[in-house]
């Protein structure tokens, strides 16, 4: 759960009203995930997709050096192998929505669904596999890109409660693109 107030989770879910979550931490486990960079987050979603710390994928932060160059570039994540194309090989299937610089494998069952909604845009379109998958997706009401709200400080409070209602109808669209795919 991405930025989500790990306090305010736990509650909710203490109080019944996440039940899915309940039945996960009950065979699961409850971990926080922190920043393997000083200062920052560009190496957190690098470290989970691949499953290898900075030193082994050298992603450190959003902006990546150049030698080449002399000049720094933005993180795009392509380069990187994600854990779950070894699933692929492995023959099971996999579903994959919408993670933060993730690159597509180009899974054969299951989905990989890029930029629906996101919160850091790459390639600035929705791209989905396998083929049906778009299908899917376009049978689904769009996501309300509740990002490219422009907020001008702590005290705007019109263009906050946009970006919350916007927030709170995209986990709701979210959820049911997912039910869909998983249903598929």
């Amino acid at each position: 759960l991405d930025g989500a107030q790990p306090e305010f989770v736990r509650t909710l879910i203490d109080q019944g009203h996440l039940p899915n979550l309940q039945r996960l931490l009950c065979n699961g486990q409850w971990l926080r995930v922190q920043s393997t960079a000083y200062m920052g987050s560009g190496s957190v979603w690098p470290t989970f997709i691949t499953g290898h710390d900075p030193t082994v994928h050298g992603v450190y932060g959003e902006w990546v050096w150049q030698p080449q160059s002399m000049d720094l570039t933005r993180y795009a994540g392509n380069e990187l192998p994600p854990f779950w194309k070894n699933f692929e090989r492995q023959n099971l299937k996999v579903g994959i929505l919408d993670l933060p610089f993730m690159p597509m494998v180009g899974l054969s069952r299951g989905f990989e669904i890029s930029e629906w909604g996101p919160h850091d845009i790459v390639e600035g379109k929705t791209v989905a596999g396998p083929g049906d998958v778009e299908r899917i997706i376009e049978a689904h009401e769009h996501h309300p890109a509740a990002f490219n709200t422009s907020i001008s400080g702590p005290d705007d409070y019109d263009n906050l409660q946009k970006l919350a209602s916007a927030c709170i109808e995209g986990a709701k669209l979210r959820g049911a693109l997912a039910r869909s795919l998983i249903k598929e």
